[in-house]
């Protein structure tokens, strides 16, 4: 997979960031891996957001959010992976 490069958040607040959210890189899967493609290829990470970072989110607990782009098309799309 094409990746961006990766960089860790620190928070406005500066509470630590010790979960798995982080912007570029390679995916943290919960669950397996998944691939969403578009225009024919994989789409690249853009940003993913654990729940134990930012509980304010309300998301399910042990999830990770995915916001992914088409490096051709410029198309962005969120996905989810949740610990079962």
């Amino acid at each position: 997979m094409d990746e961006l490069p990766e960089t860790r958040l620190v928070r406005e607040d500066r509470r630590q960031v010790g979960g798995e959210t982080k912007l570029g890189g390679r995916p943290t899967f919960l669950c397996g891996e998944f691939t969403e493609e578009c225009c024919s290829e994989p789409m690249v990470l853009l940003g993913q957001f654990d729940e134990l970072d930012f509980p304010e989110a309300e998301l399910p607990d042990r999830m990770i959010a995915y916001v992914l782009i088409c490096r051709k098309c410029q198309v962005i799309t969120c996905a989810a992976s949740a610990k079962g």
